[in-house]
């Protein structure tokens, strides 16, 4: 990448686990596409009610060429206090890289055509 990872905490201490985590995710992200220009990860406590727990919102915000930008965002259920936020970050990541699988395939136009029957 030609802008270093960001990565943001706010609501919680920075973990190194985490931070770490998300290093093997983004470079799984790189090696998928080499041409991926930045890479911005927030991971954020969200404040609620103690009844409901805090719950976590991860958002990935990639830049590809020509000026594309995907938006990840992925946050735990409402009332689930028991989503681990590494699992949070995984899926989040999961979504990251579908997301760039489909970019990359419609911007090389290698979208799935449909064959109509022929008329008889």
């Amino acid at each position: 990448m030609k802008v270093p990872l960001e990565i943001k905490f706010r609501g919680l201490d920075p973990s190194e686990f985490i931070k770490r985590l998300v290093e093997e995710k983004v470079a799984k992200l790189e090696h998928l596409d080499a041409r991926l220009i930045s890479c911005h990860v927030a991971i954020e406590r969200v404040q609620e009610s103690h009844h409901k727990g805090n719950p976590y919102r991860v958002r990935i915000d990639l830049l590809m060429p020509p000026g594309h930008e995907l938006v990840i965002r992925e946050e735990s259920a409402k009332g689930q206090v028991h989503d681990s936020l590494p699992q949070l970050v995984r899926n989040a990541f999961r979504s990251a890289q579908r997301q760039l699988t489909a970019a990359k395939e419609r911007l090389r136009h290698d979208v799935k055509k449909h064959i109509q029957a022929e008329a008889e």
